[in-house]
């Protein structure tokens, strides 16, 4: 009678399973497989700053689904409604194993599409009002000798690096002086998207059309 009530414990365990996120991925695992549970902080549940009502992640994104280390770090620029990322400092070097920038023109799409979100699980770009509300909580400062802006007051602060770019032809520019960041709005055509620019040395951050073959670090929202 023991073995037969074990044997029906076990396969219930079998059918009993624990989901989880692990690099990015929604997985299931039979508890019988699990000896212990631990919780905490990581790639896909980077915790983040409220700022004007928005939940904002600490890092930028590394490679797609990914964050990156520490606050400071550039992380990987991305062209608008792409989904590869591209090395912040030379040489040029895709996540998908590319070496050559790619220029192909843009179809007139009004939104990045959620299938070509580098953010990680449960995160996404920021829409055109979501990074706007940045403007007039930005400070300049520096982080482990990075230089960059402070968004947000007292405890509930995000650093964004001045990572500099990349131009439509991929070439690098203006790293440590220049921060240029994504949003997920476009004019809906093949060339211009709204992104939040700001300068290290000085000044709030302002708004402008860029080019969408260009590539820029990318900040996620909370869904």
């Amino acid at each position: 009678m023991c073995v037969i009530l074990m044997a029906l414990a076990l396969n219930a365990q079998e059918k009993i399973m624990f989901t989880h996120l692990k690099n990015g991925e929604v997985l299931s695992t039979p508890i019988s497989q699990i000896d212990s549970v631990t919780f905490g902080t990581g790639g896909d549940t980077e915790p983040g700053v409220w700022i004007n009502g928005i939940y904002w992640a600490k890092c930028n994104v590394n490679t797609p689904g990914f964050f990156t280390a520490k606050p400071e770090d550039f992380g990987m620029f991305y062209q608008w409604n792409r989904k590869v990322g591209w090395t912040s400092t030379d040489p040029l070097d895709g996540s998908n194993g590319e070496k050559t920038w790619n220029s192909s023109p843009y179809e007139p799409d009004e939104f990045w599409a959620k299938a070509k979100d580098p953010c990680p699980t449960s995160w996404r770009l920021p829409n055109e009002n979501e990074i706007k509300s940045l403007e007039n909580v930005g400070s300049n400062g520096f982080l482990n000798g990075v230089p960059g802006k402070y968004f947000g007051t007292d405890s509930q602060k995000a650093f964004f690096p001045s990572a500099g770019f990349r131009w439509s032809d991929g070439e690098l520019a203006s790293p440590d002086s220049r921060g240029e960041y994504w949003s997920s709005t476009s004019e809906a055509d093949y060339y211009a998207a709204v992104s939040m620019f700001f300068y290290a040395n000085g000044g709030k951050p302002g708004y402008r059309w860029a080019n969408k073959l260009s590539g820029y670090p990318v900040r996620c929202v909370k869904e």
